[in-house]
């Protein structure tokens, strides 16, 4: 066994190295405790640790009693079993060490806006987190997505969380998948097709229900976006807006929230829901929107940019979606779609303007989404579905 110690950002780490046990716990526990009882938060680094006996365990509970902020952390696979069957892991934090992997040279199949996927093999995929995203963030989108699958969605659920380089990763196994945007990419003559099988997975989601409080408010959101933009907006404007998104019903459906095709894995012709992170809860109008962002809205800025990210065509991708909503509000006329579709926009354009420092470089599109906006609020009466 050996011990190192530090002080980290006034925290005490502790690393233990090799195999702590009956014969060195009492070496174990004089060799931290009189650090651990002038420590406010200890952290102890089991990433060497190869086994640890019920006297070390026994040590560990002593540090926890003394210092009620203690935790693990890069516990081995060994070690961590250890502590899951003996319960430390319900007692307090403890993460387990991560496997390394590199994406150098791997296939780009999607971007959103938390992370990027890549297909590490055929029939593995890994979706590596940007943002500075937390590892308890990226654990609680694996938790979203087993919420879904219960639900009877039919979700890709996380199988092992990595490191890659600085950043954590999700890695999915999907025997031979490729995404729904593959597929139309290869068969652009038969988009209604792939079209249809989008539209039949969205409403799977939107079947689902969970509990009231369960996933992020869409509603509420929203609307902290709408009064972000506010000032941003003549007062007239900016009233009406807010006025509109406190309007919409409260609703329960399980939304996406970031709903497009590269979201969408085929095996074969069976579909699997990625990029878990933005699931939530609310009407559907909201994803309509937030789809129009993905589908049109993003491309304002220059057609290219659907080109860029979806490998589609500008032209293709409206298509796209003014179908996909003609087909989710079947047996709508052709004036309540068009209805629908304004009310899509305007959602739209609440979130991207509210993400307006990304138009920096295009202040004139960010005038033109204002203006757009400012014409559309008043050619509604509200923005339910």
């Amino acid at each position: 066994m050996e011990i190192e110690k530090n002080i980290v950002d006034g925290a005490l780490v502790i690393k233990v190295k090799g195999k702590v046990d009956a014969n060195n716990a009492p070496d174990f526990e004089r060799e931290v405790m009189s650090d651990v009882l002038k420590a406010s938060c200890v952290k102890i680094d089991c990433s060497e640790l190869e086994y640890i006996s019920s006297a070390g365990l026994r040590v560990i509970l002593k540090i926890k009693k003394a210092v009620k902020d203690t935790s693990i952390f890069d516990a081995t696979p060994e070690s961590y079993d250890i502590f899951q069957m003996t319960g430390f892991t319900e007692m307090m934090k403890i993460s387990k060490k991560l496997r390394e992997i590199s994406v150098e040279g791997c296939q780009v199949i999607g971007h959103g806006y938390y992370g990027t996927i890549y297909r590490l093999s055929k029939d593995t995929i890994v979706k590596v987190y940007g943002r500075g995203l937390e590892l308890e963030r990226i654990e609680n989108e694996r938790e979203l997505a087993r919420k879904a699958f219960v639900l009877g969605v039919p979700t890709a659920i996380p199988m092992d969380i990595v490191k890659v380089g600085n950043e954590y990763g999700s890695v999915f196994e999907l025997l031979d998948a490729e995404t729904l945007c593959e597929k139309v990419i290869k068969d652009i003559g038969n988009i209604d097709k792939y079209v249809k099988q989008s539209v039949d997975v969205l409403k799977v989601i939107h079947a689902a229900e969970p509990k009231p409080g369960e996933l992020v408010d869409k509603k509420a959101e929203v609307l902290g976006w709408a009064k972000e933009i506010h000032n941003m907006l003549p007062k007239e404007v900016g009233n009406r807006i807010v006025s509109l998104v406190k309007g919409i019903k409260d609703d329960n459906h399980m939304l996406h929230g970031d709903y497009h095709i590269k979201n969408v894995m085929m095996i074969g012709e069976e579909p699997f829901i990625i990029d878990m992170d933005t699931l939530s809860q609310g009407s559907p109008i909201f994803e309509l929107g937030f789809m129009y962002s993905s589908y049109v809205g993003y491309q304002e800025i220059d057609h290219d940019n659907g080109m860029q990210f979806f490998g589609i065509e500008h032209d293709h991708l409206v298509h796209f979606f003014n179908k996909s909503v003609e087909l989710y509000c079947n047996g709508y006329t052709n004036d309540q779609i068009a209805l629908v579709i304004k009310k899509c926009r305007i959602l739209c354009y609440i979130q991207l303007i509210d993400r307006f420092d990304k138009y920096k470089d295009h202040p004139e599109l960010l005038e033109r989404f204002k203006k757009q906006i400012g014409e559309l609020v008043f050619e509604v009466e509200d923005l339910n579905l």
